[in-house]
């Protein structure tokens, strides 16, 4: 049931993020900050969903505020329910633009980085047309991602048999002993430890103070992104 709780709200937030529900996502960071407190007191993640909330339903005048819950999604195909993340956007982007500059090989220079980084629209979208009008698709295989539908099929098959929602006697692992059904009923004892934790966070994102960092967080950040 732990689990679950999680794989709904990430459900919920990435479908707010593709309708492009400005309004919604708000409150599916709401949600979460319990769940990344539980994790962490120190979490940064929590940190980010209190600065979010607050700069775009508090400290921002109205019109600024929507404009700037607008440009968190983008849709780069105009397609309906095919938003994304305005920040996901740049960072392919810039992926991009790395293999742009990349490939300037031995002529890598300041002017020569500065120039192809302004060519880097119009380089793209030729590019994009080009392999638009040859059909071309590009070959992925096994290795680097799989079919969710086979996963998914794979996973019912399983559950099928095991009945994870039906008790069987035996069946525990020592690690997961300890975990609650529910994230809030961790959380139930330390309720005014949380409630004093947001309101301290919240008084110093309005006074620009930076916040400590959770140093497990920052070392499955590494791992994760090692550049």
């Amino acid at each position: 049931m732990n689990f679950l709780q999680h794989y709904f709200i990430i459900l919920n937030l990435k479908d707010a993020v593709k309708e492009g529900d400005v309004f919604r996502i708000n409150n599916c960071l709401k949600m979460m900050i319990p769940f990344f407190y539980n994790h962490s007191p120190l979490s940064k993640y929590m940190v980010e969903c209190l600065d979010y909330i607050l700069k775009t339903e508090v400290m921002l005048p109205p019109k600024l505020a929507i404009q700037v819950r607008a440009a968190a999604c983008v849709n780069p195909k105009g397609a309906k329910a095919k938003n994304k993340a305005a920040d996901m956007q740049k960072e392919n982007q810039v992926k991009e633009m790395k293999e742009l500059i990349k490939g300037l090989g031995s002529n890598k220079n300041e002017h020569s980085i500065e120039t192809i980084s302004k060519a880097y629209p119009v380089v793209n979208d030729i590019v994009s047309h080009i392999d638009l009008q040859i059909s071309y698709k590009e070959v992925k295989s096994s290795h680097k991602s799989r079919s969710e539908n086979e996963d998914l099929s794979c996973l019912l098959k399983q559950l099928r048999n095991l009945k994870p929602f039906c008790r069987v006697s035996g069946r525990t692992l020592d690690g997961y002993c300890g975990i609650k059904t529910s994230a809030f009923e961790e959380l139930l004892p330390q309720k005014v430890l949380l409630k004093e934790k947001v309101m301290q966070t919240i008084n110093c994102l309005k006074r620009g103070i930076p916040m400590p960092a959770d140093e497990n967080e920052e070392n499955v950040e590494d791992i994760v992104d090692p550049q």
